[in-house]
């Protein structure tokens, strides 16, 4: 079992204008919604690959309970912890003009201390507790550093593994406490090894480096255009993306997530691993806004996997 927390979700909001122009009023098309945060989006890219997995995430507000809907409209059943803080929204907008794209997003609201023992409580409580436990996305402002250990703690106590994607100090936070997978870019994963990272030839040594030292498991790290790594302390992978046609990258690194997690709960050995994961990757970037990928590109793109 699969199950995602997701402690910062929004609301995005895709749409398009036809030239950015400053000081004018620039008339956008029809808004697309989507349910959006790293858990959760790790969870959307599961369920089209027909993998289950439980979405858990905090929910505020009338975008919290628009995410959730739009998550059952995606035939997921999400598990919301209800605050009162509301729920942000993320906006992205396509220049049809310039073909550039442009992602606003907002930091959120703090939440309160007794929100984040919340979400702790809500953690211990569940049953059955899942096998996997991927905590996505960014975190409220000024959100507690020691949530994650505190999580650690509740995984270890039912023999869970704890796979943390995200950035700054709680990516810090979750290596220091041991976590069984990191999902750094390649920048990321030079500023935890505390050097300076020359060229992707250096990603297998530095990767050690911080498995060596904080005792994470594994490290998945995500190369953008050169494809992604997988190091263990005795392994190493490396899988190129294939070049395809490029609509957007939001979403691209959930995607990734989502296709190494179906990988393993489904016994692929490490070698396609990767594969999956860079795979569902590739695959999202072939479409719009967080629109995600389709089961049947993933397949195409496998193809062009050696």
């Amino acid at each position: 079992m699969i199950a995602t927390l997701t402690i910062n979700p929004a609301l995005d909001l895709n749409t398009h204008i036809s030239g950015l122009v400053p000081e004018k009023k620039l008339r956008c098309t029809a808004p697309d919604y989507f349910p959006g945060g790293g858990g959760i989006n790790v969870s959307r890219a599961l369920a089209r690959l027909h993998q289950a997995s439980m979405p858990i995430y905090v929910a505020g507000g009338p975008a919290g309970k628009i995410i959730g809907d739009l998550l059952v409209e995606e035939g997921i059943s999400p598990q919301t912890i209800e605050v009162e803080t509301w729920t942000r929204e993320n906006i992205t907008v396509k220049d049809d003009a310039s073909g550039s794209q442009y992602r606003f997003t907002f930091p959120g609201i703090p939440l309160p201390k007794n929100d984040e023992n919340k979400v702790l409580e809500f953690m211990k409580n569940i049953r059955p507790f899942p096998q996997f436990l991927v905590l996505s996305g960014s975190f409220a402002p000024d959100f507690s550093l020691e949530f994650i250990k505190k999580l650690k703690t509740i995984c270890d106590l039912h023999k869970s593994k704890l796979i943390v994607d995200t950035s700054g100090p709680y990516l810090k936070e979750a290596v220091q406490a041991s976590v069984y997978m990191i999902k750094p870019n390649y920048q990321e994963l030079c500023e935890l090894a505390e050097i300076k990272g020359e060229d992707l030839h250096d990603v297998q040594a530095i990767a050690r480096k911080v498995i060596q030292e904080f005792g994470v498991e594994t490290v998945l790290v995500s190369l953008g255009a050169n494809g992604a790594s997988m190091i263990t302390k005795d392994e190493f992978y490396h899988v190129h993306a294939p070049k395809v046609p490029i609509k957007s990258t939001v979403g691209a690194g959930d995607s990734m997530l989502a296709g190494v997690l179906f990988a393993l709960v489904n016994g692929k050995p490490l070698t396609e691993v990767l594969k999956w994961g860079v795979a569902c990757g590739t695959a999202t970037t072939m479409n719009e806004g967080t629109g995600l990928f389709k089961k049947d590109q993933v397949e195409k793109v496998l193809g062009l996997i050696p």
